[in-house]
């Protein structure tokens, strides 16, 4: 197994989020690079599915895009936060809706280059509806979208999000291998 091992480690900047450090590492060439690395919490995307088969989005504004991006359901492990706990709490907040099911579905690195973020993927199914509670600075608006319409999305590029992205496919193959299986009994 390759290894970078760490020289020296200078914290740069720490947040509310998360903290930024720099290494100094020896390479397996004997020579040595920096590399900028982010520690984040980790958190939870949630692709709830209604008995329609649609999906439930949310459309907020995004600062480092200076744009309005279309996700699934998502956000930030709290401290000693399990993900699933995270990913009930998550839906809840941001859409109102509950699930009798949660489903884990993948991991994700969402840039491995640079952070040691993992997002859990979940799918929620058997919805209630309910109220939102969005945290004080988050604007949000609900959509929601069939599965053949967000599969749309996602491939004419109006879909950018990664775990959104990964979530569409990885239901949309559910569905396609379902439906093989009927078609071959």
């Amino acid at each position: 197994m390759k290894k970078e091992e760490t020289i020296t480690s200078k914290n740069i900047f720490t947040g509310s989020i998360l903290k930024l450090d720099l290494h100094e590492v020896s390479l397996e060439n004997h020579k040595t690079a920096q590399r900028e690395v982010i520690t984040h919490p980790g958190g939870v995307a949630v692709i709830a599915v209604n008995n329609a088969d649609e999906i439930y989005f949310v459309k907020q504004y995004r600062k480092p895009f200076d744009a309005e991006t279309l996700e699934i359901p998502a956000g930030k492990k709290e401290k000693n936060e399990k993900p699933l706990e995270c990913a009930i709490r998550e839906l809840k907040e941001e859409t109102g809706i509950t699930a009798s099911s949660m489903t884990h579905l993948a991991d994700m690195y969402p840039s491995p280059g640079y952070t040691n973020e993992v997002v859990n993927i979940y799918k929620a199914e058997g919805l209630s509806y309910g109220e939102n509670d969005t945290d004080e600075d988050e604007f949000i608006d609900m959509c929601k979208y069939t599965l053949e319409e967000a599969f749309d999305m996602v491939n004419c590029g109006r879909i950018k999000d990664a775990k959104t992205i990964i979530a569409v496919l990885i239901l949309a193959n559910e569905r396609l291998m379902q439906n093989f299986g009927q078609m071959n009994k």
